[in-house]
Formats: C-alpha cells, sequence, structure tokens
C-alpha cells in the first residue's frame, strides 16, 4: 500500500487524469513550429486529442515572428531545426530578446 493510500487519498485513475490534463489545456493557445506541414498536423491531431483548440501553425521563423506579434501563445512547440538557418534556441532567444513572448510561455 502507498503512502498516500494508507493516509485516505485517493488516487486519480488514467481517466480522471486525462480529463484533469484536458480542462487545464482547454483554454491554452499553443503554436506549433514545423518546417513540415504533417508533422504540425499530427501535432495539432493529437493536441486535439487533449482538448487543445486554440491551435497555430507556423513553418519559419518570420511566420512565427507574425503568429506572435498577432497572438499571445501560452505555449509554443518549436522544431529544433529550422529552414532560414535558425535553430529553435535562436529563435526562442530573439523572441524573449524582443519582449515577443512572456516569460510565462512554455517553449
Amino acid at each position: 500500500m502507498s503512502t498516500s493510500q494508507a493516509k485516505g487519498a485517493n488516487p486519480l485513475d488514467n481517466e480522471e487524469m486525462l480529463l484533469v490534463l484536458q480542462q487545464s489545456l482547454t483554454k491554452k493557445r499553443v503554436l506549433i513550429v514545423d518546417r513540415h506541414s504533417p508533422a504540425r498536423d499530427s501535432m495539432r491531431l493529437m493536441l486535439g486529442a487533449l482538448g487543445v483548440t486554440l491551435v497555430h501553425g507556423a513553418g519559419n521563423s518570420a511566420e512565427v515572428i507574425r503568429q506572435v506579434k498577432a497572438n499571445r501563445f501560452d505555449i509554443v512547440l518549436s522544431d529544433f531545426v529550422l529552414d532560414d538557418g535558425r535553430d529553435g534556441q535562436q529563435l526562442l532567444e530573439e523572441l524573449r530578446h524582443a519582449h515577443l513572448i512572456p516569460l510565462s510561455t512554455v517553449y
């Protein structure tokens, strides 16, 4: 018997954990950065299964900059290798340096 069970705590089962996760992600705005549109589409489907509906996509750094100027994102999921000579880390540093995404954005 685990410590949490011994103290009378009710551990969440998998379905309850999924429901809690879905509820916490429902209103999160996500930007997917990948140069391959099928990869962006797959990520969008996976996020949709978790209840995320506010999903945007970008295929390169210029698109990312346009998107973050127009929208506030809670989460940015970025490929490391980008087409324009930058990598995901460089893009993050540029976005933070230009104050285009808040520190609270998960990248």
